[in-house]
């Protein structure tokens, strides 16, 4: 070990008693033992569930070690806590909600144009009889596997590899839940799973794959019916709008998981290189315009992006209530 390199203390289970000791006399932590209240919590909850994890507002920073402000008291936190509970509830639900609407429209979109492609071309190369089994629908043949140039970036998306990954996890979501999953074993002895029940077993970060290789039509479809694509003919807005989609997803599914696993939701930010631009779903005319750069973007990284990306779901009355 280098000179001067201290090593950080690792962390060893204490008893309760110990860590009581630990937050009351070495850090200032209002504990009344006395106190009905103060007890419950103490044996209700998980110190790192609720002291380490929302302590940052209880800090007084004016000294340099660890001090809780003399105004901190257990009730403070256990509030912090339950409304950052009931706050990922909300967000989760409306997320659920997002999700199976776009479930939805895409097995809507993508079987409406491979039918039309059918019906207006004999000799076309899609099997239509069989485009409700997944040995067929999921066949490169029905996606766009070339390699992809990110809009405003230098990065390269290899759809191909996309493709192969998605199909995988989908062969392996199927053949995990067919004997388990309600939707999916009526059709073990069929022998075959409709996208449209596969689709129920599907997370949304596996739908965040299998959008980024849909065809660029089926994509303009979906996004028509939610009303995001008005003229199918702006190949410039459509081609952004489509882009900004495929970013909308992938920020969805981070705030989905964030609530779905527990993690401190209120006041969470997104890493700096997720920091949308100001043409994103036309977020430029929600964020106020005397804001400066920097508390735009850091609004950009907090669940403000997480409950206008949500908005973009709702109508005005929905939105408003929400």
């Amino acid at each position: 070990m280098k000179k001067g390199i201290k090593l950080k203390e690792e962390k060893r289970y204490t008893t309760l008693l110990k860590r009581i000791d630990t937050l009351k006399n070495e850090r200032s932590l209002n504990i009344d033992l006395t106190n009905p209240e103060d007890r419950r919590i103490l044996h209700s909850y998980n110190h790192y569930n609720l002291i380490n994890a929302y302590k940052d507002n209880f800090i007084d920073n004016t000294v340099d070690y660890e001090k809780y402000l003399p105004s901190s008291t257990l009730d403070e936190f256990e509030a912090l806590y339950k409304f950052d509970k009931n706050l990922r509830k909300i967000i989760l639900d409306n997320i659920l909600d997002i999700e199976e609407t776009i479930k939805h429209l895409i097995t809507q979109s993508f079987y409406e144009y491979f039918y039309l492609q059918c019906k207006n071309d004999s000799s076309s190369h899609y099997n239509i009889e069989k485009l409700h089994k997944e040995d067929e629908y999921l066949k490169p043949l029905y996606y766009d596997i070339s390699n992809l140039q990110i809009l405003r970036t230098k990065k390269i998306l290899n759809r191909a590899d996309i493709h192969a990954e998605f199909e995988s996890e989908v062969r392996k979501k199927i053949n995990k839940s067919k004997f388990k999953s309600q939707y999916l074993r009526q059709y073990t002895k069929k022998g075959y799973f409709p996208m449209w029940v596969t689709m129920n077993v599907l997370t949304l970060g596996n739908i965040v794959n299998m959008y980024d290789i849909l065809k660029h039509d089926v994509k303009i479809k979906m996004l028509t019916r939610l009303g995001l694509i008005t003229n199918p003919n702006d190949i410039n807005n459509n081609t952004r709008l489509i882009q900004d989609f495929s970013d909308m997803l992938k920020l969805l599914n981070i705030f989905r998981n964030l609530c779905a696993h527990n993690e401190r939701l209120y006041n969470f930010l997104l890493p700096k290189d997720k920091i949308v631009d100001n043409r994103f779903m036309n977020i430029h005319k929600i964020v106020p315009k005397h804001y400066n750069p920097t508390t735009t973007n850091f609004l950009k990284r907090s669940i403000f992006i997480c409950l206008f990306i949500i908005s973009l779901f709702k109508t005005q009355g929905e939105r408003t209530s929400f």
